[in-house]
């Protein structure tokens, strides 16, 4: 029984092969069928004349314009002159589209001055001395007192950029009376006290005994705010709110090892 079931099962697998072969030869050897679509009663023009269509008269062709009733004056309202034969309508005067647009800033003038998160940031001075640079700044808190944090780490984004492009990061950073530890300086700054920030830079390019740069193209600074809660559980690992003033344009001076020593 089972070389039958076999059997079966082979006859009917050649019979479906067969099929097959049999279909895709009518459909490549077989004409295309042409479809034809069958239209309703009304739904055909009209048939040709057998003249031919003739030409259209003008006047049956143009659509007859109904004219537009009269508009009656309108009293009281006083009416404009008409404009002088040696004047055009559109020879009015008109206001120049300049002296409406606001005056875009000069990119090379200094930019000191910034506010962010309620705490207005001012820079004081650059003054280099041989290879080292500081960068002194004022921090004015208009809100209500609050912590701030400044790193020198190498992920620190506190650094400036001179004309060259060149960054620089802050090897040491003083807020106030307080010092870096372990290269984070936290400093509580009370609401309308101003504080005074330090950004000390070392080992910076020399050209000649002075700094190879003379100009800071861009300052920015990554200061970390804490709320005072935050600050007496020394809870520093969410502050609430993140500021990176910018700055733009400072000029550096520099300081002599001479007229230092003889202060």
């Amino acid at each position: 029984m089972e070389w039958m079931t076999k059997f079966v099962f082979k006859l009917i697998l050649l019979v479906v092969v067969v099929l097959i072969v049999l279909s895709f030869v009518r459909q490549v050897f077989s004409p295309v069928d042409k479809t034809y679509v069958m239209a309703g009663k009304g739904q055909l023009p009209e048939p040709m004349p057998a003249a031919g269509i003739g030409t259209v008269n003008a006047k049956e062709a143009s659509p007859s314009v109904i004219p537009a009733p009269p508009v009656p004056p309108v009293t009281g309202i006083p009416t404009s002159p008409p404009p002088t034969s040696g004047a055009s309508p559109s020879s009015s005067p008109s206001v120049s589209p300049a002296g409406s647009l606001p005056v875009p800033p000069d990119p090379g003038n200094p930019i000191l001055e910034a506010v962010h998160d309620q705490m207005l940031y001012r820079v004081l001075d650059a003054n280099a001395q041989g290879n080292r640079l500081i960068i002194r700044l004022q921090v004015f808190n208009k809100d209500t007192d609050r912590l701030i944090e400044i790193t020198s780490l190498p992920w620190s984004k506190t650094l400036f950029y001179n004309e060259r492009g060149e960054a620089y990061r802050p090897t040491d950073v003083h807020i106030a009376n307080t010092k870096a530890n372990s290269g984070k300086t936290r400093s509580m700054v009370v609401s309308g006290v101003p504080a005074e920030v330090m950004l000390l830079y070392s080992e910076l390019p020399m050209v000649r005994g002075t700094l190879s740069f003379r100009q800071i193209a861009l300052l920015q600074l990554d200061v970390a705010i804490f709320s005072t809660d935050q600050a007496y559980r020394n809870a520093f690992w969410d502050p609430i709110a993140i500021s990176r003033p910018v700055f733009r344009n400072i000029s550096i001076q520099e300081t002599s090892l001479s007229s230092e020593n003889g202060r």
